[in-house]
């Protein structure tokens, strides 16, 4: 295994003068460290969809949508959309923990189904990605006013 050192050189903010450095160290893993299902508990992330009598894909994530996880979730519905003629939705109603990336990965979605024409719409998101979407701004954007 390959070891890796990086020193980081770091200055004051306030009078710019010299802190000591930061040193990080490690090892590079080889590819099949970790088996699948070790992956699996690291990297939660279940991504599948289904298609309703009335021409609407419905892809369902469910887990962890983060930076690690997002752009496998970008790349799954980007290929739906692609495939599917009708409005898609995005069923948020597993989604245990969500980033910044997260959010952008949704965004990135709303946004590719947009350019191709698309009806696109997210579903059942929990409380805590509801309230990032308000914080953000995003609800605008995601969420559907209650019409009670």
């Amino acid at each position: 295994m390959n070891a890796w050192r990086i020193a980081v050189g770091r200055r004051c903010e306030w009078d710019n003068t010299a802190l000591p450095d930061v040193v990080l160290t490690g090892t590079v893993l080889p590819a099949d460290a970790f088996p699948d299902s070790e992956i699996a508990d690291i990297f939660p992330l279940d991504l599948s969809h289904r298609l309703l009598p009335d021409g609407e894909a419905i892809a369902d994530i469910e887990g962890e949508l983060d930076m690690t996880t997002a752009e496998t979730a970008v790349s799954y519905v980007q290929k739906l959309i692609s495939s599917h003629r009708g409005p898609v939705s995005v069923n948020l109603s597993g989604i245990s923990f969500c980033d910044a990336q997260g959010l952008r990965a949704l965004l990135r979605m709303a946004n590719y189904a947009d350019r191709s024409g698309s009806q696109f719409r997210v579903t059942a998101p929990t409380p805590m990605l509801t309230k990032l979407m308000l914080i953000t701004g995003l609800g605008r954007r995601f969420l559907i006013p209650s019409t009670t």
